[in-house]
């Protein structure tokens, strides 16, 4: 994460403001499968910015289980909440 707030450009804080923004908004609509999408988004995002994909998508493939527990917990408290 440090390498990546050094080497970040204006661009790229621009993207990753829109990626918060788009996020903030979904929570609003209690989206919960749009937000885990865009939080992955955001996180893989950085993995881009430092040249780390290849890191990024051998987590992808091997955390299929929580990703699923996220979904699935962001649901619970949306049902909840709602």
């Amino acid at each position: 994460m440090l390498e990546a707030c050094v080497m970040t450009e204006n661009k790229q804080i621009q993207h990753i403001e829109e990626i918060l923004v788009n996020q903030q908004a979904v929570l609003f609509k209690r989206d919960s499968m749009k937000f885990c999408l865009l939080d992955d988004e955001f996180h893989r995002y950085f993995y881009q910015m430092t040249k780390r994909e290849k890191i990024w998508n051998w987590m992808s493939l091997n955390n299929a289980h929580l990703t699923r527990f996220r979904w699935l917990r962001l649901d619970v408290l949306t049902l909840t909440m709602g």
